[in-house]
C-alpha cells in the first residue's frame, strides 16, 4: 500500500459478481476527478488486463489528517440485476417560508437507499424547496415522484426528506439534540470512573 501511495496511487481491491477479489492500484488525480464528478451512485468501467468491469465506488477511506484517499472497494455489479445504492438528494430553489416567513430547512435525510438497474441508478435526486411556502410544511418521499423503476428502500413513502420549521422550534430541537448529547456523554464518563 505505501509503494502504490508513493507512486501516486491508491491501493485499491475489486470484488462482487462473477469475480474473485483482485487487488489493483488506480491513479489518484484520475480518480479524485472521477470521484468529484460521479460520486458513490454511478457505474464506472474500470479496465483490468485490457477487460472493461463495471463496477460501483462501494467504500473508501480517507486519512485523518490529510483528507486524502488511502483505499478504495470497487463492487463488481451484474447490469442485468438490480443493486442497492445510496443517492444523495440535493436540494435546490427557493422556500418562501425560509426567505419570507423566516423559516429554518430542516433536512431529515442526506440520501436515499434504491434498489434498481445499474443502468438506471441516478446520480442525484434534486428536490425543488420552493413547494415549501408556508412553515411546518414539508416534503415527503411520495411527493418526489420517484420513477417506478427506483425501488425506496428502509422507508415509507410519508417519511419527510425535508420540511420548515419555525425559528424557535428550530433552536428548541437544536437545544434539546445538544441536551441529549451531552447526558449521554456524562454516562458514558460515568461508566468508564
Amino acid at each position: 500500500a505505501r509503494t502504490a501511495r508513493n507512486k501516486k496511487n491508491i491501493p485499491s481491491v475489486i470484488y462482487g459478481h462473477n469475480i474473485e477479489p483482485i487487488s489493483v492500484e488506480v491513479d489518484y488525480s484520475k480518480f479524485l476527478k472521477l470521484f468529484r464528478k460521479t460520486g458513490q451512485a454511478s457505474i464506472i468501467e474500470l479496465s483490468v488486463d485490457g477487460k472493461s468491469i463495471p463496477v460501483l465506488i462501494h467504500e473508501y477511506s480517507v486519512h485523518p489528517v490529510k483528507n486524502t484517499f488511502q483505499h478504495v472497494d470497487f463492487f463488481a455489479v451484474n447490469m442485468n440485476e438490480p443493486t442497492v445504492v445510496h443517492v444523495p438528494l440535493i436540494f435546490e430553489g427557493t422556500s418562501n417560508a425560509v426567505k419570507i416567513l423566516n423559516g429554518v430547512l430542516v433536512t431529515n435525510h442526506e440520501e436515499l437507499a434504491i434498489r434498481c438497474l445499474p443502468s438506471d441508478i441516478p446520480h442525484d435526486i434534486k428536490i425543488d424547496i420552493a413547494a415549501l411556502e408556508e412553515l411546518h410544511h414539508q416534503i415527503t418521499i411520495r411527493d418526489l415522484n420517484l420513477p417506478e423503476k427506483l425501488e425506496v428502500l428502509h422507508l415509507d413513502l410519508d417519511t419527510p426528506v425535508c420540511s420548515v420549521a419555525g425559528r424557535a422550534a428550530a433552536e428548541e430541537e437544536t437545544t434539546t439534540a445538544t441536551a441529549t448529547t451531552e447526558i449521554a456523554e456524562a454516562q458514558e464518563e460515568n461508566k468508564n470512573e
